[in-house]
């Protein structure tokens, strides 16, 4: 039977980071993930995602690729869902900033694959594709739905 070196545990317990401990995503100055487990596009890849965002932009449609530590979602306005299948060439490219090269083609096709389900969970607002990291291609959408409206809450709801 073998004992726990008690030095061992002491260096531990000083901040030592154990090797069970997963590192966390740390954001740098410029928003960019930074760690071993961030995903940082080449910048080709960057430069494409750019550019696919910005001919979207020109269009009036918005599309926003994010990273999670649980997963990724990829928002969409509601001219993105309206235009839905207009966004397949440039779906890839806006997913290569967070996602690898034939993971974000994939997603691509499978985000299109929902169509349907998309604009009935729109409703108008537009909605955001959400997935974890374990099912990359799951894709729940989330409809957006409108602001709430905060101001009248005074009036319901007595101060403590």
């Amino acid at each position: 039977m073998s004992r726990t070196d008690p030095g061992r545990l002491g260096a531990l317990r000083d901040n030592e980071r154990s090797p069970m401990v997963i590192d966390e995503t740390v954001q740098a100055q410029d928003g960019a993930p930074e760690g071993p487990a961030a995903f940082v596009a080449s910048p080709e890849v960057a430069a494409r995602a750019a550019r696919a965002l910005k001919d979207l932009e020109a269009l009036g449609i918005t599309v926003e690729p994010r990273a999670h530590w649980w997963g990724f979602e990829l928002r969409l306005n509601q001219e993105a869902v309206d235009k839905y299948l207009e966004l397949k060439d440039h779906l890839a490219d806006a997913l290569g900033e967070v996602l690898k090269e034939p993971l974000s083609s994939l997603v691509a096709v499978a985000a299109l694959a929902q169509k349907v389900w998309v604009q009935s969970v729109s409703r108008g607002y537009g909605c955001k594709l959400v997935s974890p990291w374990f099912s990359p291609l799951m894709l729940i959408p989330v409809g957006l739905g409108p602001e709430e409206d905060l101001n009248l809450w005074w009036s319901v709801f007595k101060p403590a």
